[in-house]
């Protein structure tokens, strides 16, 4: 390294730690420290206030994840010859994977179970979409590590790029799988659900709602 570039690294490092002592002066002068205490404080209290409704919405969201990671398993599992095709997307229905009536049928209990559980209307709404969310992010990640691990398509895509590059092409498939799976019917399933569980737990005991 040479005398000029030693010097210009000094220069920089001493620049950037003015620049770091002078900006916590100024936070702690204006009371940025403790106004991020407070938000912070505020924050885990509104959190303690709602772990159960975290977990409500989380538990929820993971068994509706497991039904569609189980028939999308099953998909391989009964139909062999998939394991062996140099494709992963299909369009023959009898490969397709898809979910059936006794999934529907536990979506809708677990949906009830759900609603009784969180109640409020909004605290509902919000829990919804979150469930949905949710479930379809478990359900992608689960279909994109199969593709890239089980079918061995990351072999593929290591030799032109790797996860980088052929990884966003893999969680597409893999969410356009998932949707198909899934929408609108899952949805409609759960939401209908929900809502029911929260006026049955209403109706039979109008307590809960305060």
């Amino acid at each position: 390294m040479s005398i000029d570039q030693i010097i210009l690294a000094i220069l920089v490092v001493s620049i950037v730690a003015v620049l770091s002592g002078l900006n916590i002066y100024y936070a702690r002068k204006y009371g940025f420290f403790g106004w991020l205490k407070a938000k912070t404080l505020e924050f885990a209290r509104w959190l303690r206030e709602r772990k159960r409704t975290f977990a409500v919405v989380l538990g929820w969201s993971f068994f509706i994840a497991v039904l569609i990671i189980r028939e999308y398993w099953l998909s391989y599992i009964n139909q062999p010859i998939l394991f062996e095709m140099p494709k992963y997307w299909f369009d023959y229905s009898d490969w397709v994977a898809r979910l059936n009536i006794w999934d529907f049928l536990l979506i809708f209990a677990s949906s009830i179970i759900a609603g009784a559980l969180l109640m409020d209307i909004e605290t509902i709404l919000f829990s919804s979409v979150a469930s949905a969310l949710l479930s379809f992010l478990f359900s992608v990640v689960f279909v994109t590590y199969w593709i890239w691990v089980v079918l061995g398509w990351g072999e593929t895509w290591g030799l032109i790029g790797g996860f980088m590059r052929g990884g966003q092409f893999v969680m597409w498939d893999a969410a356009r799988i998932v949707f198909r799976m899934t929408f609108p019917i899952v949805q409609l399933i759960a939401f209908t659900g929900v809502f029911l569980g929260a006026f049955v737990r209403g109706y039979f005991q109008p307590s809960a709602e305060s």
